[in-house]
Formats: C-alpha cells, structure tokens, sequence
C-alpha cells in the first residue's frame, strides 16, 4: 500500500467528497501508466445482498483514473482542470470481497493532457477501468476523462 498517496486521498474525502471518505480506499500502485487502488468489502460498502455497492464501484473508477491523471499532469508541471463528462459499467460477477481497481491508459491520459496544454482546450477521452476481487475481474467501466490545462506551473 502506498500509505502518503492513501492519506492525501483520504483527506481529498475528508475535506471535499465525503463519499470518497466513506468508502475508504487505499492507493496500491500509481506510476505514470498505472494506477490500482481497492475499497474493501465492509458494512459501509455492502449491498442489500452482500456485495459491494454499485455506488463503491463508481468512487474506485472515478478514483483510478482521476488520480492517473492527476499524477501525469503533476509530473507535467501543468495546472490541469479534471472532470468526468460520463460513465458506463458493466458487471460480470458479484463482488463479495475486497475489489481491487486497476487503470493502465496513463499514456492515452498524458497525449490528451498534452494535447490540451498544446492548444488551450478542453479534451476528452474514454477510460477503461477494470475491478478485480482475487484476481477474477467482476466489473469493466468506462469513464469519459475531460481535461484542460489552465497553465504550466
């Protein structure tokens, strides 16, 4: 687990999106390619029928990919507005223990911010986010990433 980028995502939900605070999720890997991340199975993040909560999967791909792109665009030096413009999903299986979230588009993410620094608009690009429960993927989302880069730091 990567303890300081799971603290400051903590804090992100602590002090701005109380749900990401709910749900708790620990960063496992965040790299310029890759980002992994798992919420776990518990009371709060449970369905009526002990799975994990649709709301859950939501918090893990939004997270995935937005720290994916965060990271690129910090290693970038640039000054970058994130959004989510839409989101599709589709379940293969219950998830009746801990998830594990796993995005590996940090190139795709780094041509379109770079893109958006080059000319001053907004982008936007598909991201495909897959959740995992012991290596078996119960879930593949995708997530509509606008970026814009407001200036260089």
């Amino acid at each position: 687990m990567m303890l300081k980028e799971t603290l400051q995502v903590w804090m992100l939900g602590f002090t701005r999106i109380p749900m990401i605070f709910f749900c708790r999720p620990r960063v496992l890997e965040l790299s310029s390619k890759t980002c992994a991340l798992s919420i776990a199975l518990r009371r709060r993040t449970k369905n009526h029928l002990g799975s994990l909560y649709i709301a859950a999967f939501t918090i893990g791909a939004d997270l995935c990919s937005g720290l994916l792109a965060f990271h690129v665009s910090r290693q970038n030096k640039l000054d970058t507005s994130i959004s989510f413009k839409s989101f599709s999903s589709q379940y293969l299986k219950r998830a009746m223990s801990d998830v594990t979230f796993k995005c590996d588009q940090g190139s795709e993410i780094e041509r379109v911010i770079l893109e958006s620094a080059s000319d001053g608009m907004r982008r936007n690009q598909m991201i495909r986010v897959d959740a995992y429960c012991k290596d078996e993927l119960v879930a593949q989302m995708e997530i509509e990433l606008s970026v814009k880069v407001r200036s260089t730091r």
